[in-house]
């Protein structure tokens, strides 16, 4: 899957907060734009 164009202040495409591990397959993260995290934003 592929998702671009996203713009947001946390994490343009994807925002994970919590314990644990995510993983992400199969994925393409393309032009997205945040304040922090562009792609994907991790806060543990």
């Amino acid at each position: 899957m592929t998702t671009s164009g996203n713009k947001a202040g946390w994490s343009g495409e994807m925002y994970y907060e919590g314990g644990g591990s995510p993983t992400v397959t199969n994925r393409t993260f393309s032009g997205n734009t945040a304040d922090y995290g562009g792609g994907m934003y991790s806060r543990v």
